[in-house]
């Protein structure tokens, strides 16, 4: 079972009053170790305390790695006892990888190995909120849903450390990406703009060189720290290059990453396509007309600027029935009309409910009555759009007016006879 799996199943629920697990707690490295392996070796494999401690071995050392003051201790592990840090990081990563992919035994090896020299070492996981409730795992399925749609598959997956650590390598195990742990310095004379690396560049162009890299934090106010390490990456010869968040923090959503996982603020709404969206239905059914192109359409516009409104606060999607095929005809009507949306999902006629769940859907607007008893059972709001409405008052309308012609053409034939109306 992968740690994704497992937190899928456990009563971990990631909220703001379950943070008392995992914060201002002390440790030392020692402490973290023998309960690691005591975890991995009981009968109920405690998998909640590796998820907890075991990363902060990886915080450990790149407090020390980074830090100038401990330069001379540094020394005295490579000189006297013959310890790269830089290495010792890699296999705690590789242990971290291992475990949280079900590889137990391989995991609790590397994590063994590591020096007691080095168990005395302090670890202060500090009162961080939002990297325990970004660890959600359904941010993590979403993530890994918008790459699988965009058939987007990783080769490494790297975590800014040290906030994304923990969840980075749940990502990382759950898709089977390898994880490059890159830590940097801010440049301060540059306005932050370009990253200073404590590791050798020449040691991570080798690693990234040629490969698809995914830029992970766990959450980011306007997404520039993703992306200015997806540039310098790209710099350093990574072939695709692509960035991810956990949470965006900000109130407007306002963020340009690839992929999104959610938001603890902000509603995620969705829209069924045909009848929603647009009117032209063949008359009492769900079926619309076989049109295919998109100014063929008529627009629902009163649903349209209820889709921007949202779109201003929150995250919208369209989740249709229609088959993937028609994703060409829904591209164009999107964006023929400017609709503000994030992306479109086609169930090819199956349910939308596993759909919604996985997007955290909270309300949705269809006009398939339907499926208003499971989706309230599910949680999710759902609001019912007739398509026909006022459309009778509207046939009223034509047909006195083709009434009136057809009479007034009636009338002018017999006064005027032998002449064209």
């Amino acid at each position: 079972m992968s740690m994704l799996e497992y937190l899928c199943k456990s009563s971990l629920t990631f909220n703001q009053k379950d943070i008392y697990l995992v914060v201002d707690k002390k440790y030392s490295a020692g402490q973290i170790i023998k309960d690691t392996l005591e975890a991995l070796q009981s009968t109920s494999l405690n998998l909640t305390t590796i998820f907890i401690e075991t990363p902060l071995l990886l915080k450990a050392i790149s407090q020390i790695a980074q830090d100038r003051k401990h330069d001379d201790f540094l020394n005295s592990l490579l000189n006297d006892y013959n310890i790269d840090p830089a290495q010792l990081e890699r296999d705690i990563s590789l242990g971290l990888l291992n475990i949280f992919q079900g590889r137990y035994k391989a995991g609790a090896e590397l994590i063994a190995g590591f020096p007691a020299i080095l168990y005395n070492l302090p670890v202060v996981d500090e009162t961080d909120n939002m990297s325990w409730v970004t660890s959600n795992p359904k941010y993590l399925e979403r993530i890994i849903a918008q790459m699988s749609r965009e058939d987007f598959k990783p080769d490494i997956i790297v975590p800014i450390a040290y906030g994304a650590d923990r969840a980075g390598h749940v990502l990382a195990a759950a898709i089977g990406s390898d994880v490059l742990r890159v830590r940097y310095r801010k440049n301060h004379d540059d306005n932050d703009k370009t990253p200073i690396f404590i590791q050798s560049e020449d040691a991570i162009k080798k690693m990234v060189r040629g490969k698809r890299v995914l830029i992970y934090d766990e959450d980011s106010l306007t997404g520039n720290g993703v992306k200015v390490m997806a540039t310098k990456l790209e710099k350093l010869g990574a072939n695709i290059v692509k960035t991810a968040v956990s949470c965006v923090t900000n109130d407007t959503y306002s963020i340009e990453v690839d992929y999104v996982g959610g938001s603890p603020h902000l509603k995620f709404v969705s829209f069924d396509f045909d009848g929603v969206l647009h009117k032209s239905m063949i008359p009492g059914t769900l079926e619309p007309l076989g049109y295919n192109q998109a100014s063929d359409f008529e627009p629902n516009y009163k649903m349209h600027e209820k889709l921007r409104e949202y779109a201003q606060s929150g995250l919208v999607y369209i989740v249709t029935k229609r088959d993937v095929l028609d994703s060409p005809l829904l591209q164009e009507f999107v964006k023929l009309h400017h609709l503000p949306v994030r992306d479109i999902y086609f169930t090819n006629n199956k349910p939308k409910l596993p759909v919604l769940q996985q997007l955290n859907i909270s309300k949705h607007y269809d006009d398939d009555k339907s499926m208003a008893g499971e989706l309230r059972k599910a949680g999710i709001e759902f609001v019912y759009v007739n398509p026909f409405k006022g459309q009778f008052l509207k046939d009223l309308k034509w047909w006195l007016y083709y009434k009136k012609h057809r009479i007034e053409k009636r009338l002018y034939t017999l006064l005027h006879p032998g002449s064209v109306y």
